[in-house]
């Protein structure tokens, strides 16, 4: 007796050309006659005349797409939305520019660039563009609470989370936001705070010892500078970022950069554990997202009576205003 295969193992000959000659017993629908001796039982000896109609040797063709080989016709396709992307930066480019003559006409419609205002929490972050990276041009104002404008006391606690507002003394944040001090210089925060709270919206981050030193050289700081610690760097570089209005007589700044550094003040501490200065139309102090070493970490201040940017560290606990820089794409 034959031995029978299964409907199954038949489809398995479903891509042979070789023709059969006799009928079985499946639909006859199906697409090939897998009774290849014609004696009307699908069995063993089918399976060995299928199989012997086809070469030794199988090669697989390659795939294709419309007499296009696969790795080609990907590469057509992204060509393809490239030039699509392409025309429509184009189309958008040429609608600002007929449309920057009309009254009321807002191109960050259109498209966002460094420059169009940054949407988060309620509040329109103005934006610059500074060589390769695009910054906040102001300070951050991200409040979920607030302390009281006091002395820290005892050496600051390098993991404490606190922000404060200067010349506000309560704890209720909307009574903070509501002074004249938030609404022009926005909030100061220990390091923790800064980098622990999400002060940045999605796609940006708190500016780090890299980002600083990258911004500095585009403006100028010679190269060799850059990492000089304890000092101020540069010539007239600190003068450049510094705003326009808000710094004593004599010592404003120029604002070259858009930056727009107000003399916002800060809340260092000192090796006794002391906060010195509020230092508010005096100088501005930032943080960055990096740490020197244990408890401290580096910042950077511009002051009224000197006109580079100064590179140092403080304790972690002092309180310092932080700006935001566009993630890298």
């Amino acid at each position: 007796m034959k031995t029978t295969l299964t409907l199954a193992t038949a489809g398995l000959l479903a891509c042979s050309s070789w023709a059969a000659t006799s009928q079985t017993v499946l639909p006859p629908t199906y697409p090939f006659n897998p009774d290849s001796d014609g004696d009307e039982f699908v069995a063993v000896s089918d399976v060995l005349l299928s199989v012997a109609a086809y070469d030794n040797v199988f090669e697989a063709s390659p795939l294709m797409v419309d007499t296009l080989t696969l790795e080609q016709a990907i590469q057509i396709l992204l060509e393809r939305q490239i030039a699509l992307e392409a025309n429509q930066e184009a189309l958008i480019n040429g609608l600002s520019n007929s449309l920057a003559g009309v009254d009321g006409f807002d191109p960050c419609l259109l498209q966002w660039t460094c420059g169009c205002p940054v949407e988060y929490n309620g509040y329109s972050y103005s934006t610059v563009q500074i060589g390769d990276q695009c910054w906040f041009a102001e300070n951050c104002r991200y409040l979920p609470n607030v302390s009281p404008n006091t002395n820290i006391g005892a050496i600051p606690d390098p993991t404490a989370e606190a922000a404060w507002v200067y010349g506000y003394e309560g704890e209720d944040v909307h009574s903070a936001m509501a002074t004249t001090n938030y609404q022009e210089y926005g909030a100061l925060y220990t390091w923790s705070a800064a980098t622990q709270w999400e002060l940045c919206p999605s796609g940006w981050h708190v500016s780090s010892e890299l980002d600083w030193q990258a911004m500095e050289s585009s403006i100028g700081i010679p190269e060799a500078e850059l990492t000089a610690y304890g000092q101020y760097r540069g010539d007239t570089q600190g003068t450049e970022l510094k705003s326009l209005q808000g710094w004593p007589a004599g010592d404003e700044g120029l604002d070259a950069w858009g930056f727009n550094a107000l003399p916002h003040g800060g809340r260092g501490g000192d090796s006794q554990g002391c906060c010195y200065g509020n230092g508010l139309g005096l100088y501005a102090a930032f943080w960055t997202s990096t740490t020197f070493n244990d408890g401290l970490a580096f910042y950077r201040q511009l002051t009224h009576d000197n006109p580079g940017v100064f590179r140092k560290d403080e304790f972690r606990g002092g309180g310092f205003a932080v700006r935001c820089v566009k993630d890298a794409e």
